[in-house]
């Protein structure tokens, strides 16, 4: 009888959102001194539980651990097959199936639709963030956490490209300036900080600082991509020849390389042509 109330009671309960865990405390590697239940324990009956290590309870006064809603048999029997219907029906495993089911749905929606922010959560228990401006949403988040950055030259990195990444150039700028200024050898920072003078169309100062990340870390495909797209606007064909052969060699399925060295052919096939032409007519011209 208790088994078919219960489950008839599940049947609304059953795609409730959770975790993937028992417990959510199960996600972390963290373990409580006491963890407080109530709820949908027993499947809607009226039950609360305390659970806390034995030494917590036994330092505690008889009597002084109680509530409104105390045990008895009745609604104690239908917690026992509420845990057994999670067991025998893998309601937590099917949570986490739900969980990625629900981040895929929401992960389309938001490339779709702009007023969609981050996407988080854990199991079935998954959100969406909905955001007026999107933008100024998250310029506000990244100043208040900037603050809490210090010194630390990898988060400065992160927090600058992610500045890059909503176009405030001015802060990603000031973030990426201080992890030079912490650390010199900052490929990620040299990088950044060309990124966004390429934005600003300073391929001369672009050029110099992917210098400075290449000679701390010369096997990083993105700075070889962007320093030969510059040499490119400059002119130095051999130079972005150069360093585009490097990048697909390191990554040979990058299509961004391989369209820098379509360019790269064809300005080069244009200089010989333009070459030619004036060979031609000077030589006409002698004639």
């Amino acid at each position: 009888m208790y088994r078919r109330v219960v489950n008839k009671i599940l049947n609304h309960e059953k795609y409730k959102h959770n975790t993937g865990k028992f417990f959510a405390i199960g996600n972390w590697q963290i373990e409580p001194d006491i963890i407080c239940l109530a709820k949908s324990l027993a499947a809607g009956l009226p039950l609360s539980v305390v659970i806390a290590k034995k030494e917590n309870t036994d330092s505690l006064p008889g009597g002084c651990i109680g509530g409104t809603y105390v045990g008895n048999p009745v609604v104690c029997r239908a917690a026992l097959e509420v845990i057994k219907i999670i067991e025998e029906e893998n309601l937590l495993e099917r949570a986490v199936k739900i969980g990625n089911q629900l981040k895929k749905r929401f992960l389309e929606m938001k490339e779709k639709y702009p007023i969609i922010g981050e996407i988080r959560g854990m199991g079935a228990m998954m959100a969406i963030e909905l955001m007026k401006d999107q933008k100024t949403e998250a310029r506000a988040y990244l100043v208040s956490e900037l603050k809490l950055a210090l010194e630390d030259v990898d988060t400065l990195v992160s927090m600058g490209s992610m500045f890059l990444e909503i176009g405030d150039l001015s802060c990603a700028t000031h973030c990426l300036l201080r992890a030079v200024d912490t650390d010199c050898a900052s490929a990620g920072a040299y990088y950044y900080l060309g990124v966004i003078s390429v934005l600003k169309e300073e391929f001369e100062d672009a050029a110099e600082l992917f210098s400075h990340a290449l000679d701390i870390r010369d096997d990083h495909v993105p700075t070889l991509r962007d320093s030969a797209y510059v040499c490119l606007e400059m002119g130095k064909l051999t130079e972005a020849a150069k360093r585009i052969k490097k990048a697909r060699t390191l990554d040979p399925g990058d299509p961004q390389v391989k369209e820098l060295d379509r360019r790269v052919v064809l300005a080069r096939a244009k200089s010989r042509a333009v070459g030619f032409l004036c060979r031609c007519g000077f030589r006409n011209s002698r004639n």
